[in-house]
């Protein structure tokens, strides 16, 4: 896999570029940075794509639609505030998309906003660590979904459905 990382800053990979296309099969990605992480839409074109693709933010982190679809039913891994903890916010601005989805605030101070669609294609949805998860587009976990340890709320807009169509709906701990 590749990594890209702005140790001393910010990630902006979404000023001028359209698409971030991981073209190679196998490996890990690991997009990083210090402090913010912006990212334009993400796609996989080799036919196996990536087995993960990480993406740590110090801080905020801003996302288009992420969409991994390859044989290797890719890990998409979201962490945001990795850096000292504070109030730190996602904003999944697109689609997400992969074999097995994880988004990880660092405590419950986070604010993890999604626009659309979270879907993972394989296996589990994990959503963990935030004050408010704000979801305006259906969640569907081919396994499992849970949502745990927020703050304050689960804030689903109307018709948002959430759905585990292989197992366990879980949105009760510390929620």
């Amino acid at each position: 896999g590749v990594n890209l990382s702005a140790n001393g800053g910010t990630l902006d990979v979404n000023n001028a570029v359209t698409l971030i296309d991981l073209s190679g099969a196998g490996g890990t990605n690991v997009l990083s940075a210090s402090g913010a992480v912006e990212l334009s839409a993400i796609s996989d074109s080799d036919a196996a794509g990536p087995v993960e693709l990480n993406v740590t933010s110090g801080t905020t982190m801003t996302l288009a639609a992420i969409t991994l679809n390859g044989s290797n039913n890719p890990v998409l891994d979201l962490d945001v505030d990795t850096g000292a903890d504070g109030s730190e916010t996602l904003n999944a601005n697109g689609s997400l998309s992969a074999g097995v989805i994880e988004v990880n605030g660092q405590g419950t101070n986070e604010t993890l906003n999604f626009a659309s669609t979270v879907t993972s294609t394989t296996g589990s949805v994990t959503i963990d660590g935030a004050a408010t998860v704000d979801l305006n587009g259906n969640v569907t976990g081919a396994t499992t979904l849970t949502i745990q340890n927020v703050g304050s709320e689960v804030d689903l807009a109307a018709g948002v459905n959430l759905s585990a169509n292989g197992g366990t709906l879980d949105v009760n701990n510390a929620v």
